[in-house]
């Protein structure tokens, strides 16, 4: 979905001589969590017509017409959680990827690096493109996915570990779970924040259920994506952790910034 194009049409519908505000259009987009999103982009492409909130003698717009495109992928997310398994669906650990993407504006630059078990690189690539969804708290995957699986392809690891959250997400369906699903693989989400949940111990808790844990003195919080527990996804992240985050999603983070600073020359 080019979320970009949405907002650009909601844009096109604010009249001459009124103003909407960065809520409305949120709303209207599908869900206020994008309510950042869209001032940024309304400071590019609004020409002043968007304003951060109700102010005396403005008229404001907010009878949008609208597909609430957010809602809709929000509903996909849940119906497509339904296909997340957490429980372990492979059988040898022989080649393990890492996956990050760095950013310039709108382009991305997305780094594979495939180790194996014993820490050595046996690939590594990169693939540069634009992205046509801003950052959105919660619907990250539809930001990163078409690079990652750009990355993907031709490539068949026995794991895949990503920048992002699996099944510890608002909705059960973070990264690691949506591109687990889309191509029937194990993947592991680790992240520096969290993004949802609440830490007992060294487990991270939906309600009664455990949706990842927390690593480290500097912590990081995994969480399994698609076809792996929430114990082997632990497991196998400190054996691969030389420092903070496991190697091949470090060393992916490494080439990611590389490639999007040898662009900047």
């Amino acid at each position: 979905m080019n979320l970009y194009r949405e907002m650009e049409l909601l844009l096109r519908q604010i009249p001459e001589g009124m103003f909407s505000t960065y809520d409305a259009i949120a709303i209207a987009l599908g869900d206020i969590i994008a309510r950042d999103a869209v001032r940024e982009f309304a400071g590019i492409k609004a020409g002043g017509k968007v304003i951060p909130g109700i102010e005396d003698g403005i008229m404001l717009f907010d009878k949008f017409e609208t597909e609430f495109p957010l809602k809709k992928l929000r509903n996909e997310q849940i119906m497509m959680s339904k296909r997340v398994v957490t429980e372990d669906d492979f059988e040898k650990i022989e080649r393990i990827a890492g996956m990050d993407v760095a950013y310039r504006g709108n382009t991305a630059y997305g780094a594979y690096v495939e180790m194996d078990m014993k820490g050595n690189v046996i690939e590594k690539n990169t693939e540069t493109m634009e992205v046509n969804f801003p950052y959105i708290p919660t619907y990250f995957s539809y930001r990163e996915l078409p690079v990652l699986e750009k990355l993907l392809e031709g490539r068949h690891p026995d794991i895949v570990m990503v920048n992002g959250s699996g099944i510890a997400h608002p909705r059960h369906f973070g990264m690691a779970s949506h591109l687990g699903v889309l191509h029937s693989l194990p993947v592991i989400g680790i992240t520096k924040r969290l993004l949802c949940g609440e830490v007992r111990g060294k487990y991270i808790y939906m309600g009664k259920e455990k949706v990842g844990a927390v690593y480290g003195k500097k912590p990081i919080y995994i969480s399994p994506g698609h076809k792996i527990s929430v114990d082997s996804s632990v497991a196998i992240s400190k054996e691969l952790c030389r420092y903070r985050i496991p190697e091949p999603l470090m060393q992916a983070h490494v080439l990611a910034t590389e490639t999007k600073n040898e662009n900047n020359l």
